[in-house]
């Protein structure tokens, strides 16, 4: 197991230290390649807190054992203690069932609903886009088809925060700004755009 850390570029005897892949510590980078002889090593020799412990983005052992799809490795965290963390979100809203459905890794996400996270499978993440949005994006059929039949259906028609869900259309939309050629500044008023996203400048750069 010291060899298998060693080739992973982590210091020897050091079983805590932070990697740059996920920023996360050994445990949370086993728990990620799905190496759960390690994880159980791991836990056995010292770094058992670490089956919770979240890296810089919000990001626990849990959430990148979803990602990847290492369902054993889900299982297991589960057992040891990892239970809560089914339904914890990122920093950037992404619950494990988000990520699960997002990689296709429809296994994962039944056990997800199965073991606690069933209310996550209409959970939208920080930029509005819920679990069916972000397997619709990614082609991922058979998760969609599943999130229908376990109670998804809303979010076939719901959009994630873009042009669909301003509360204004772009082109009503301005920002002004200062601008000039390094001897002094003129205001300029910009249109943020027109339903093709387009900026539009409303009147030229002027010297003052």
């Amino acid at each position: 197991m010291r060899a298998w850390l060693k080739e992973q570029g982590f210091e020897e005897g050091d079983l805590r230290s932070p990697k740059s892949y996920f920023h996360m510590h050994p445990m949370g980078y086993a728990c990620g390649k799905g190496e759960l002889n390690v994880c159980k090593w791991l836990h056995n020799h010292g770094a058992a807190p670490d089956i919770t412990k979240a890296n810089c983005f919000g990001t626990t052992p849990m959430y990148v054992a979803c990602l990847k799809g290492h369902l054993s490795v889900c299982k297991w965290l589960f057992e040891v203690g990892a239970g809560a963390d089914i339904t914890k979100a990122s920093n950037g809203g992404y619950t494990p069932m988000h990520i699960a459905c997002q990689e296709s890794h429809l296994s994962v996400c039944k056990w997800l609903f199965e073991v606690g996270a069933a209310a996550d499978i209409t959970k939208a993440i920080n930029d509005g886009a819920t679990p069916m949005y972000a397997a619709c994006e990614k082609g991922h059929l058979s998760v969609c088809k599943w999130l229908l039949d376990v109670g998804a259906a809303a979010g076939i028609t719901r959009a994630a925060h873009g042009c669909a869900n301003l509360e204004q259309p772009l082109a009503h939309r301005q920002l002004t700004m200062r601008a000039g050629d390094g001897h002094g500044s003129a205001a300029v008023v910009v249109r943020l755009g027109d339903v093709r996203g387009r900026a539009h400048l409303e009147q030229p750069l002027a010297h003052p």
